[in-house]
């Protein structure tokens, strides 16, 4: 069973630095719309959730992340590191995958 560190409220800096570095960030048809930390903000590892954007389709991926740059590097590190994940993920997508689409619009 796994166990949550705590971290002192790591994964609320964290989120909040990923929303002010990538909100609004755009790559072709990608649009990153919010990022929100859906854990407690001392919990380790978060749950972060990102809404977005693949032309005017909406798509929300929530995701647990962990790993030692998101734990202990600099912020700024761990919300680049973040933004590879994501722009890998999603870039050569032409519509959100059926795991991130909403279940309803609005």
């Amino acid at each position: 069973m796994r166990h949550a560190v705590r971290s002192g409220g790591r994964a609320e800096e964290l989120v909040d630095r990923m929303r002010a570095d990538w909100i609004g960030e755009r790559w072709d048809d990608v649009v990153i719309d919010d990022v929100r930390l859906l854990s407690p903000g001392d919990q380790w590892p978060p749950v972060i959730r990102l809404d977005y954007r693949i032309g005017d389709q909406p798509g929300r991926w929530t995701e647990t992340w962990d790993g030692a740059t998101f734990r202990t590097d600099s912020l700024e590190a761990a919300s680049g590191l973040w933004l590879s994940i994501v722009s890998r993920r999603l870039m050569d997508l032409t519509e959100p995958p059926a795991e991130d689409r909403p279940l309803t619009q609005g």
